[in-house]
């Protein structure tokens, strides 16, 4: 889903689509160095529903993916901002994420 009028963002030779989404993963970096979370992955793929004649196949892209220590699970997050947070098109790719993951896509305010 692309993010409109925001700012992109090259953090590491990593491009985030805002500043809000550069800003979570140098605290996710952070995190990681104290050994809070392990495994960051940013933009992990997922293939929700295969090209099927004539419909187009359904994809989500993440943020950030990463197992959390403390929490012992693995964690999705998606960056919004207050304006996008209650975007339909995301709430409608979230519940079919987790009827087909049984995974919550976490959504981080910024």
């Amino acid at each position: 889903m692309a993010k409109i009028n925001h700012t992109k963002i090259i953090i590491d030779g990593i491009e985030f689509a805002s500043i809000s989404e550069g800003n979570r993963y140098r605290e996710l970096k952070l995190m990681e160095r104290s050994g809070d979370i392990k495994d960051l992955v940013c933009h992990p793929k997922f293939l929700l529903i295969p090209k099927k004649k004539p419909l187009r196949e359904l994809k989500y892209t993440g943020d950030f993916e990463y197992w959390d220590n403390k929490r012992g699970m693995l964690v999705l997050e998606d960056v919004k901002n207050k304006w996008n947070a209650k975007d339909a098109k995301f709430s409608v790719i979230r519940r079919v994420f987790y009827f087909i993951t049984g995974r919550i896509i976490e959504v981080v305010i910024i």
